[in-house]
């Protein structure tokens, strides 16, 4: 891909990119890479047009996810899907199957961080872990809470506020 900046701009003055082509900041991983999907590709062009026109904008990076019906069951991924993709220590997937309810879910934490999701059967607290991941909320102490039927919003609403306090 073509290495690009916080605000979509490669190594040579006013040449951006954007989308399938661009290796901007991800996330999840903590370094450069391609997320080649469409709401990535979207925000990042919205980005880049912005620079272009000399409006500064900065891109604060993509999260890769992907998410599809197989036959009737529904499957998010958000992140990191495999632990081996991550670089360093303390890097941990939890589980919880239920195969009779084709229920699938594997939460992927980087020490006090969840780095990626795969829910299968399940997707409701899909937005849920997207925030947690995009907002690097610090939520390890409740992994098992996560994995549960009724886990939601209410549930990370202290570790929101106090991100909150923090950056004001």
């Amino acid at each position: 891909g073509i290495l690009v900046d916080n605000h979509m701009q490669s190594s040579f003055p006013n040449i951006y990119a954007a989308g399938d082509v661009a290796e901007a900041y991800d996330i999840t991983l903590g370094k450069p890479a391609i997320n080649a999907i469409w709401p990535v590709a979207v925000e990042e062009g919205r980005i880049a047009g912005a620079n272009m026109t000399g409006d500064p904008l900065s891109y604060e990076g993509s999260l890769g996810m992907n998410s599809l019906d197989f036959f009737g069951l529904p499957l998010v991924s958000l992140g990191v899907y495999n632990a081996k993709d991550i670089e360093g220590q303390n890097v941990e997937e939890i589980y919880l199957s239920k195969r009779k309810d084709n229920i699938y879910k594997k939460l992927i934490f980087k020490d006090e961080f969840l780095v990626g999701a795969v829910l299968v059967g399940d997707i409701r607290e899909s937005g849920v872990f997207s925030r947690i991941i995009r907002e690097r909320l610090p939520c390890r102490v409740m992994e098992e809470r996560m994995l549960e039927d009724n886990f939601g919003y209410p549930d990370i609403i202290e570790f929101v506020q106090e991100k909150e306090r923090f950056y004001v």
